[in-house]
């Protein structure tokens, strides 16, 4: 049972970890199309 429950939080975290990753280069890429190459440049 303890084996189940630290494997979820695992795979819970890795899920959390990814969706966060992939909001932060979308909501950069749309920085950088609003704002221009200095944006993108300064989030590199």
């Amino acid at each position: 049972m303890d084996i189940i429950l630290s494997n979820f939080r695992w795979i819970y975290g890795v899920r959390r970890s990814i969706i966060n990753r992939v909001v932060t280069l979308e909501f950069s890429y749309k920085g950088a199309l609003s704002m221009g190459p200095k944006f993108a440049v300064g989030w590199l």
